[in-house]
């Protein structure tokens, strides 16, 4: 995996890797760490049976800082309750919620204080591992264009959401059996 000037490896023959990173070194000035820890803001761990997790809970807490950075870090139990859901009870996205113009969808990111299109890039970044909010992200997407009012309280709503629960870790089973899901499977033939 690379990006920029970052770079992972992966392999299963020892023998290649170290052909591999010896090739590499010889033609460029490299860092090589045993195991990766940071990627991209994602936290990479690594517990003794060789489960590594992904985690991008540092990530989604900057996002909600950066967009809505007057809420309060704690969420209080109103606000679990409000933004239990990714999106408002009932809300669909539709074209016919659209601004009609640029300068429309300016007016709105000053009142709400961002940018649609930031915002929607921010989290779908973020959809590695926050599940819940991959149905909204996906829509919101769509609308970057010329998003209505409503549109942006969705983006509001869904970052709230991430405030008041913030992404777990996924987990990536070294012995797939080991998973929970294969345990449910198995009991559900």
């Amino acid at each position: 995996i690379q990006y920029s000037d970052d770079m992972m490896v992966s392999c299963t023959c020892q023998e290649e890797l170290h052909k591999f990173l010896t090739a590499l070194c010889a033609r460029f000035e490299l860092n090589v760490e045993p195991h990766a820890h940071w990627y991209l803001q994602a936290f990479l761990s690594r517990d003794r049976y060789g489960n590594i997790s992904l985690d991008q809970s540092r990530y989604g807490k900057v996002i909600v800082e950066c967009y809505i950075p007057n809420a309060p870090a704690t969420p209080s139990d109103e606000d679990l309750a409000k933004f239990a859901s990714p999106l408002p009870y009932g809300f669909r996205f539709t074209s016919s919620d659209n601004s009609t113009s640029v300068d429309e969808v300016k007016i709105l990111e000053h009142e709400f204080g961002f940018r649609i299109i930031e915002v929607a890039g921010s989290l779908n970044y973020l959809a590695n591992t926050a599940f819940r909010l991959i149905y909204g992200i996906r829509k919101l997407c769509r609308h970057t264009r010329l998003p209505g009012r409503p549109h942006f309280q969705a983006a509001l709503h869904m970052l709230h959401h991430l405030r008041c629960y913030p992404v777990a870790p996924l987990k990536f089973y070294c012995d797939a059996s080991d998973s929970p899901l294969a345990a449910h499977l198995a009991s559900n033939n």
